[in-house]
């Protein structure tokens, strides 16, 4: 059923991708691969952030500039903590004007009870503010 639901998601995001190259705009995207749990998790959010990645760029000719990533063990990219993350965001608020496309995709798990939500990430959760 997870499996399932995964290729449902991503074919869809697939879907709004192929669509949103109809726009004249520029594309930026943010991914955030979060804290994973164990070794098992962290291996498939890796490969499945690179798979996206190389989609993007390959693909649909998203520009490295445009592209921003964050990941657990920083492998070349930025450590996914709450202040990396919230940088991100406000570099993505001076770059993208109207028109533009932004994509923001966070790989990991959360945890949420009845008062509030939050991503899982290193370090301090990212909560909903």
């Amino acid at each position: 059923m997870r499996r399932a639901l995964g290729r449902v998601v991503l074919s869809a995001v697939l879907c709004w991708l192929t669509a949103s190259s109809a726009f004249a705009g520029d594309r930026f995207a943010l991914i955030v691969t979060g804290a994973s749990g164990g070794r098992e998790y962290a291996k498939k959010y890796q490969a499945w952030r690179e798979s996206f990645l190389a989609t993007l760029k390959e693909k649909f000719g998203y520009p490295d500039d445009h592209l921003r990533v964050l990941s657990e063990e920083g492998d070349g990219a930025a450590k996914a903590t709450a202040a990396n993350v919230r940088a991100a965001f406000t570099d993505l608020r001076r770059r993208v004007v109207d028109g533009d496309v932004t994509l923001v995709l966070l790989i990991g798990h959360g945890t949420a009870d009845s008062d509030e939500a939050k991503f899982n990430l290193v370090g301090p959760d990212l909560a909903v503010d």
